[in-house]
Formats: structure tokens, C-alpha cells, sequence
């Protein structure tokens, strides 16, 4: 909002809101913010147009819930198991009743069938970074750097951002920022909200576009969670589901849904990806962005 103040010139432009994984939870409020603001036309005014979202984390119960039917669907799970626990669990596999011994058995076997599987991307190996671990790794770093995990990159964001070099390019000032990492996990806080499903439904109400797309070897934030809050809405299809390509070859998946504002929420799958997709799958989801922004058919 600030940079609006401070570049007013820039305050007539398209304006999108994008968020992936866990900041699907916070997209959906502040895209409804922004967009009452537009309304009201308060200051500083923000031309918003519509939303991103990849991957995102919205329905934390949904999303949690879905892991076993798609461990099941992805064959990680034999159906006899998946038929078990369903029945047992009721299909909720997340607020377990300890006394329910047929279901805790049935979720002990599939937590031990999973636990070494790569939720991210769950085709790739599953690689344990932690600070010891992450030294290790960096004193084998050859140039360019070859490493035979995905997330061992992730090595090198926390110390390319910890460069004093860096920092002083990036004006970060001194004293306000000590050692960054790219996801810290030891920060206090209390989750209060853990869906923001009702969010989005208000947006299908707005003058806005949205694109959600999702990878299909994502287990950590299952499309089928994405899907289930996406279909609850009361939305026509506009495109049925259908192939997408990129150079001649199937990219994934796509269907528009309609709102009620005569606007379009388009839902995408992108083929061999994970979670987010544009790190698995760079150029598929440049051009599927790319296409969308340009209202042409993904």
C-alpha cells in the first residue's frame, strides 16, 4: 500500500494479488480487502483485476484429509487399506478418536507405508536438510553446483541472502534483519484460522479473474483438497476439462468456471510437477502465466 503512495503514477495499472502454498491462506482475505477498498474508492487507490494462487493451502482440514485418497489414487496405498481406514475412520483421518483401535491401526500402517515418500514432489527423493546436515552439503558444493536433491538448492538461498553483499543490495538496513532463513520454523505464534475457504467464495461475488493452478505429484498440498473447495462454489462451467500443451505436448489440465459476476475462476493442473509447480516446472507454468494474463486460451 505504501509503494502505491509513493508511485501514485502507477495507481491506474492492472493490479493482481499472487500467493502460493501456505499464503493461500492469506491471499483470499486481503484480495477481499483491496477489492472493497477499490469499491469504496479509498486511497490509495489499487486497480485490481483479479488473483493468483498455486498450490495453495486453504482448507487446512480438506487438504490434510485428502492425503489418503491420493496416496491411494498415486498407488503408495492398497485399496484394501484406503477401503479400511475410509470405514473405520469415517473418512476423517485427521481428529482421530484413540479409542478407535481399527482406525489407529489402519493410520499407523499408512503413516509407515508414506513416511518415506517426498510430499513436495513424490517422484523425487526425499532428502533430510538440517543446519549440521546443510554444512555438510555446502563444503561439496563443485561450480556450478550438481546436487542430486532439489531441496539441497535451498542451501544456497539462506546463505546468498545472508551475504553482506547482498544485503546491502537489497538496502536491508543494519540491526533489523539478523540471519535469514528461508523458512523458519522456531518463530511463536498461534494459528487461529485454519480455512479461509469462505474467502474465496466472496471473491466469486467480485468484478475479479483468478487462475488456481495446482501439480499433480503435489501430496503435500493435495489438487484434490484445491478441487473439493473449488467445486463447492456455485459456479457453471464455462470450459470443460481438457488437455493443455506446450511445444506439441500435454502440459497438464484446465477447466474455467464462471461466476456469478459474469467473470472466470480458471483451474489448472500442471502435468509432472510439484509443490509449487514453477519450481519443477519453469517453462510450463511460464507459459500457461503468461497465456492467462494475455486472455488467451491456456
Amino acid at each position: 500500500m505504501q509503494w502505491f503512495i509513493d508511485h501514485p503514477k502507477f495507481s491506474s495499472n492492472p493490479f493482481y494479488i499472487g500467493g502460493g502454498s501456505y499464503s493461500g491462506m492469506i491471499t483470499g482475505p486481503l484480495v477481499q480487502q483491496v477489492y472493497e477498498g477499490y469499491k469504496a474508492r479509498r486511497k490509495p487507490l489499487m486497480n485490481i483485476k483479479g488473483y493468483v494462487l498455486a498450490s495453495p493451502a486453504v482448507d487446512g482440514f480438506r487438504e490434510q484429509n485428502m492425503k489418503v485418497l491420493y496416496a491411494y489414487q498415486r498407488s503408495l496405498i492398497p485399496e484394501a487399506l484406503y477401503k479400511s481406514m475410509k470405514e473405520n475412520c469415517n473418512g476423517d483421518y485427521i481428529n482421530i478418536d484413540p479409542e478407535n483401535t481399527k482406525c489407529v491401526s489402519d493410520y499407523s500402517v499408512y503413516v509407515e507405508l508414506v513416511r518415506y515418500i517426498n510430499e513436495q514432489q513424490i517422484m523425487e527423493p526425499l532428502c533430510i536438510t538440517t543446519p549440521g546436515v546443510n554444512r555438510e552439503i555446502l563444503q561439496e558444493v563443485q561450480d556450478p553446483p550438481t546436487f542430486w536433491c532439489r531441496s539441497y538448492y535451498h542451501i544456497l538461498v539462506d546463505t546468498w541472502a545472508n551475504d553482506e553483499n547482498v544485503r546491502k543490495a537489497l538496502h536491508v538496513r543494519e540491526g533489523t534483519k539478523e540471519e535469514f532463513l528461508r523458512c523458519n520454523r522456531t518463530m511463536a505464534y498461534t494459528t487461529t484460522r485454519l480455512n479461509t475457504v469462505e474467502f474465496y467464495r466472496n471473491l466469486t461475488n467480485a468484478n475479479l479473474e483468478a487462475l488456481v493452478y495446482c501439480a499433480d505429484l503435489d501430496m503435500n498440498v493435495p489438487h484434490l483438497g484445491t478441487q473439493y473447495w473449488i467445486n463447492s462454489f456455485n459456479t457453471s462451467i464455462r470450459d470443460k476439462w481438457r488437455a493443455w500443451f506446450v511445444d506439441g505436448q500435454v502440459a497438464g489440465y484446465t477447466e474455467v468456471h464462471k461466476t456469478k459476476e459474469d467473470h472466470y475462476l480458471t483451474y489448472v493442473i500442471v502435468k509432472g510437477a510439484g509443490h509449487v509447480a514453477q519450481t519443477f516446472k519453469p517453462k510450463e507454468v511460464y507459459h500457461l502465466i503468461n497465456r492467462w494474463f494475455s486472455f488467451s486460451l491456456i
